[in-house]
């Protein structure tokens, strides 16, 4: 009983700060269940274990189902519902969008800009930013700096902390900055020090080419500016060389990563999700134990947390003895690293947004190493957006995406997962509707048996992946031999085989003879003409795939 009702405590504490801090958008479901001596013994035989794991599966689901129900009474009393002052995107918050703590809202002062007159028009065009969401910001650039973070008992006045309810102390401040005789090592190896392992791994501003590492500190210097309502350059050196130390330091911004992808000026969001976890724990780990249990938790955080760092660093390990080396189909220098930046890693999943190109190509470095790790299998999603797409929207929609890849079916019509959604486009779902209408009318006239899914393929097996990515290089190396019609040309290709089926190959040789007549250099020619006349039914369906791969690569920059 004193257990129980210490996690109800511990729950109690932290869903009433989330329910004020986030206005029911976040809830944390904790559930746990009694266990005796037999149940926790580890024996292969014991069956009593796996049935209290599963029940307490059941009873976290329900949990989060009815989520805040301390609170109903409290949430249905009319003489206590808040109307929100602000109604306008301008006065809502950038990050987490609430519309409803003005108050709090810290980060331009506005005010003082709109009584400058060459700082008002930019003054009203400024959002704002809720306080939490500004010292998580700030907390979080922090982090990928430090070997430490600290816990302290009181208030701290240097910005970058985390306020997080407690339960002897109303708060705990988690910092970065700030040093403290309790903390934990960021990724250690001492295993006398508390332990938090973390995915840190982003490209700051250092890490940019010089003229793009150039461009983004004028841009600082001009928000700078608008921030303070004081010129950059009004202040004292010291004050400079400090703030552009502080600068380079910082995670380098979408639009900065967009500009160093080869061709087009694009974000990939990359979401992966580890397949049949809840099978996984609830038939076919065997034995099931807390041992096997916490050592299965702990290789995952080592893997998502630790050794993503590595990968994305380009540095896979070997397998065998032999060195695996990074896919990189544009000969791209990656003895620094990919310039991406982890969102997210932990658990079972991961969030990566970077430069396109080299997002694409990690996502088959993270597969393979994880493959080689577990044996397990994954799904993938990954999208593309121009740099000033809002981020809450691309992880929505590579979500999506990552469901897609979990739903791809067989021939049998039984779901494979471990698969990826690459360039993942929801406009395809229109076509598809089109397709679907077109096809149904020529079925009903023809009396067949047709389908539009046998035609597009919004998801391809990781090996198909790597195949498509040779395919892409071969494209790119005759890129420039061919005239830019031709790409196009093979897009119309793939129209005519997913509205009239196999009549597509009399277009396919129509356009590579014409080619044949034009090309520069007729061995490459010939040799890119051998691999797609003979493609099969299979590859035609993803021939989508990487002509937007090489078409996004030779974009010009604008």
């Amino acid at each position: 009983k004193e257990s129980i009702d210490a996690i109800e405590k511990v729950k109690n504490a932290i869903n009433k700060w989330a329910f004020e801090e986030f206005g029911g958008k976040l809830y944390v479901a904790i559930e746990s269940i009694e266990l005796n001596e037999s149940e926790i013994e580890i024996d292969k035989k014991n069956e009593d274990f796996r049935k209290k794991w599963n029940k307490l599966s059941d009873k976290l689901e329900m949990d989060k189902k009815r989520k805040f129900t301390w609170k109903l009474t409290e949430i249905f009393d009319e003489s206590k519902l808040k109307v929100p002052k602000q109604h306008t995107n301008k006065t809502e918050c950038q990050i987490c969008h609430r519309d409803d703590v003005a108050d709090n809202f810290s980060f331009y002062n506005l005010e003082k800009l709109k009584s400058i007159v060459n700082f008002e028009k930019e003054a009203e065009d400024e959002g704002v930013i809720h306080q939490l969401c500004y010292q998580l910001l700030l907390l979080g650039d922090n982090l990928t700096n430090v070997e430490r973070i600290y816990r302290h008992n009181s208030t701290l006045s240097k910005d970058g902390f985390l306020a997080f309810p407690g339960i002897t102390t109303s708060f705990a401040y988690y910092s970065a900055e700030t040093k403290s005789e309790i903390f934990w090592e960021i990724n250690g190896t001492d295993e006398d020090q508390l332990q938090f392992f973390y995915s840190n791994y982003v490209t700051k501003n250092e890490d940019l080419p010089p003229e793009i590492k150039e461009n983004a500190f004028g841009d600082f210097k001009e928000d700078y500016q608008l921030r303070h309502a004081i010129s950059f350059e009004s202040l004292p050196k010291s004050k400079q060389i400090e703030l552009e130390n502080n600068f380079y330091l910082r995670t380098a911004d979408f639009e900065n990563l967009a500009l160093y992808s080869r061709g087009a000026d694009l974000i990939a969001c990359l979401r992966m999700d580890v397949d049949n976890m809840g099978r996984i724990l609830a038939e076919d780990m065997k034995p099931l134990n807390l041992v096997t249990l916490a050592n299965l938790s702990k290789m995952l955080n080592i893997f998502f947390k630790v050794y993503l760092n590595e990968i994305c660093k380009c540095k896979l390990g070997s397998i065998n003895g032999v060195a695996v080396d990074p896919l990189n189909i544009t000969a791209k220098d990656y003895s620094q690293g990919r310039k991406v930046s982890v969102v997210y890693s932990g658990g079972d999943d991961l969030f990566i947004v970077g430069a396109w190109d080299e997002v694409t190509e990690l996502a088959y470095d993270i597969q393979r190493c994880f493959k080689e790790y577990s044996g397990l299998g994954i799904s993938g999603g990954l999208t593309l957006h121009k740099p000033n797409f809002p981020l809450y929207q691309m992880a929505e929609i590579s979500l999506r995406a990552v469901n897609t890849a979990k739903n791809k079916k067989d021939a049998t019509g039984r779901e494979t997962k471990n698969c990826i959604a690459l360039f993942y486009n929801e406009s395809w779902k229109i076509k598809n509707r089109k397709l679907n209408d077109r096809i149904e009318r020529i079925n009903r006239v023809y009396a067949r048996n047709d389908n539009v899914n046998d035609r597009i393929t919004l998801a391809i097996k990781w090996n198909e992946l790597y195949e498509i990515a040779l395919l892409t290089e071969q494209l790119d190396k005759i890129y420039d031999d061919l005239p830019h019609g031709f790409y196009q040309k093979l897009f119309a290709v793939i129209k005519i085989w997913q509205e009239d089926s196999k009549l597509y190959m009399p277009a396919m040789n129509y356009i590579l003879r014409k080619i044949q007549d034009i090309s520069q250099d007729k061995s490459k020619t010939e040799e890119m003409m051998k691999v797609l006349i003979t493609l099969d039914l299979e590859k035609m369906k993803s021939l989508h795939l990487p002509l937007t791969w090489v078409e996004n690569l030779n974009k010009k920059m604008e």
